[in-house]
């Protein structure tokens, strides 16, 4: 989900990520206020359904990074997730900017995903577990 804007922007991209079990019509409204902000704002739903403490338990925190990291970008790290870089918080982040800015060119979301990559000093990523 995504909101258009309708005050002047911020040339900032507002991601918001859920929590576990989660999706991101879970936040519409604080998605709703980052955009009445200036910001772009588009939530995102992702896998996320392992608990990194019941699976890592008392593993070294690398266990957690991995876990975590796999989920971001879908690189296989961690015994726990399986996760494919189509389905990544990365690659979903980086083909809802490129739809949106295909469906509102003139908004400027291909900003964020210049050369197809996200721009990441340009996004301010906000969840929760």
């Amino acid at each position: 989900m995504a909101y258009g804007l309708y005050v002047a922007h911020r040339d900032r991209l507002f991601v918001y990520l859920h929590g576990l079990g989660g999706v991101a019509s879970g936040a519409t409204e604080l998605i709703k206020t980052a955009a009445e902000l200036g910001f772009h704002a588009l939530g995102i739903t992702y896998v996320n359904e392992v608990v990194p403490f019941a699976s890592c338990g008392t593993l070294s925190s690398q266990c957690y990074g991995d876990l975590r990291r796999e989920t971001l970008d879908g690189v296989d790290r961690s015994p726990f997730v399986d996760i494919s870089p189509a389905n990544s918080v990365v690659n979903r982040v980086r083909r809802l900017v490129e739809h949106l800015e295909q469906l509102h060119p003139s908004e400027g979301w291909g900003s964020f995903a210049p050369s197809g990559e996200p721009a990441w000093g340009s996004i301010v990523v906000w969840g929760h577990s």
